[in-house]
């Protein structure tokens, strides 16, 4: 027999400039999306707190990296899944958040139970006007920067511009880590992109992510070498996975293997 249909309601729907807004119910999940299938953030209502979506679980293997980052950077905010679970989980740490649609904050807030905190500041701007303004400030400013900014037409072409790049690294305090949200639907700009990461990450190299079940790749830029002993860090992703269910171990373990030549990766 086939299976019933799942019932799904719009909670919320609106328009900025040309971009449809919508935030949905559909079974257990609440999401929000702009005007396509595509799935802009995810809720699990029953678990508020947990990243659905296993790229925003990819996007936190930094945490094994540098696992208590103080100064925290969104460049788009979506429903404020990340940004929500990142407050939960490091109480100390302090958020920035740039988001260019105005009644995105009041939808999070509303729909996604983002809390309204002084941890958790959020400026309605583009991404990349704020990226200039906040570098000609100087130097070293965030710990973490979470690059994240999609529209109807994939990745926002004024947060993801490869000049931005080198200033984004000059944002990051020594031992800071950028870690990007790239899709490969457009092969030759996900190139572009990468090789725009790996010109200007050039101590501590880039690791990347691709995802088995949706066009997302993570890209991570360190400022810092790894340690050649990799041990301690996957240690510290398994316990940090034994609170918070991130699948770090596991992803951190493929963004590791990814910086292998294939013939080894082959041999392992």
């Amino acid at each position: 027999m086939p299976s019933d249909p799942v019932l799904k309601t719009i909670l919320h729907r609106s328009v900025w400039l040309d971009q449809l807004v919508e935030i949905i119910d559909e079974g257990p999940l609440r999401m929000l999306q702009f005007g396509s299938h595509l799935r802009q953030s995810c809720m699990l209502r029953a678990r508020p707190d947990h990243l659905v979506l296993p790229y925003t679980r990819g996007m936190m293997v930094p945490l094994a990296l540098q696992p208590a980052p103080r100064r925290i950077l969104m460049l788009g905010l979506g429903g404020g899944s990340m940004a929500k679970f990142l407050l939960h989980a490091l109480p100390d740490c302090e958020i920035d958040v740039v988001e260019i649609i105005p009644d995105l904050p009041d939808l999070a807030r509303r729909y996604f139970g983002v809390p309204d905190t002084p941890r958790l500041r959020i400026r309605i701007e583009d991404g990349g006007h704020f990226i200039r303004r906040r570098a000609a400030g100087g130097p070293g400013q965030f710990d973490l920067i979470l690059m994240d900014a999609f529209n109807q037409d994939g990745m926002a072409a004024t947060v993801y511009g490869e000049e931005l790049l080198p200033l984004c690294h000059s944002l990051l305090a020594p031992g800071g880590v950028l870690a990007a949200n790239l899709t490969y639907r457009s092969a030759s700009g996900l190139s572009a992109i990468l090789h725009a990461l790996r010109s200007t990450f050039t101590e501590g190299g880039v690791l990347t992510l691709s995802s088995s079940v949706t066009a997302n790749i993570v890209a991570l830029g360190l400022m810092a070498p790894l340690p050649k002993d990799s041990a301690p860090l996957l240690q510290r992703a398994r316990e940090l996975d034994a609170t918070w269910s991130l699948d770090l171990q596991l992803n951190l373990k493929k963004m590791l293997d990814s910086r292998r030549p294939r013939w080894k990766r082959l041999l392992w």
